[in-house]
């Protein structure tokens, strides 16, 4: 769920919510054209695919940061929000 323009509301099957950021500028970057809540999705899923999303959350969770934790991230989210 988006709460602002950079910022999001993780919301998992059990558990708290967790907040999230992606800056505009990777964002745009990243998927230019898309909308924030679909790459914010994206990233969100493909952490949890991949094993990289926080498993002990202090504060928001930096989703530029999830993206880039594995050696193909950013690539293959390009290609999936083609």
């Amino acid at each position: 769920m988006q709460t602002g323009p950079e910022t999001f509301r993780v919301l998992f099957g059990t558990g708290a919510p967790v907040e999230a950021r992606l800056a505009t500028t990777f964002r745009r970057a990243l998927a230019p054209g898309r909308p924030p809540l679909a790459v914010a999705e994206e990233i969100v899923r493909l952490g949890l695919e991949t094993g990289v999303w926080p498993t002990v959350v202090d504060g928001p969770v930096d989703l530029s940061h999830v993206a880039g934790c594995t050696p193909t991230g950013v690539e293959e989210l390009r290609h999936r929000l083609g």
